[in-house]
C-alpha cells in the first residue's frame, strides 16, 4: 500500500497501475479493512448525492432509469454497490439504477451506423468487438 501510496503522488503510476488499485480497494474492503470499508462508503455516499440532486432537479419520477457507468461502478462489486443501492433507497428514489458496462463511445457510434444506414447487424458487430476488444470501459 505504501508503494501505491508513493507512486500515485510521486508520478511514478502508469494509467495500467493505477486501473490495479481500484480492485485492490475493494478487496480489502469485502475482507474489512477499516480504511479502505470508509473510503468505498464515502464513494458510495458521494455518489448516491451527486444521483440525489440530479433526481431532484430534473423531478424524476419512479422507474426512471439510471445509468451507473465508469470503470468503477462497472465494476459492479457488491463492496460499494450495495451501500449505494441502499442510499438510494433511503433517499425515497425510485430510480432504475443499472451498472453500464459498454465503453462510453458506443452510443456515438451507434448513432453514427444509424445516420449512414448501416446494414443490419452492424449494431451487434460493434458490440462484439468493443467487448471483445479486452478494453476496460472508461
Amino acid at each position: 500500500a505504501a508503494e501505491a501510496v508513493k507512486a500515485v503522488h510521486l508520478g511514478g503510476a502508469g494509467a495500467r497501475y493505477l486501473r490495479q488499485l481500484t480492485p485492490m480497494l475493494f478487496a480489502c474492503a469485502a475482507v474489512g479493512d477499516p480504511v479502505s470499508l470508509r473510503l468505498v462508503e464515502r464513494q458510495a455516499e458521494e455518489i448516491a448525492l451527486l444521483v440525489e440532486l440530479a433526481a431532484r432537479r430534473i423531478s424524476a419520477p419512479d422507474g426512471t432509469p439510471l445509468a451507473l457507468g465508469g470503470s468503477i461502478l462497472a465494476a459492479d462489486h457488491p463492496v460499494l454497490m450495495e451501500p449505494l443501492r441502499a442510499r438510494l433507497a433511503a433517499r425515497g428514489l425510485g430510480l432504475d439504477a443499472r451498472v453500464v458496462t459498454d465503453a462510453p463511445v458506443l452510443g456515438a457510434v451507434l448513432d453514427a451506423l444509424d445516420r449512414a444506414g448501416a446494414a443490419p447487424g452492424a449494431h451487434a458487430r460493434l458490440r462484439r468487438a468493443l467487448r471483445d476488444s479486452g478494453e476496460p470501459p472508461r
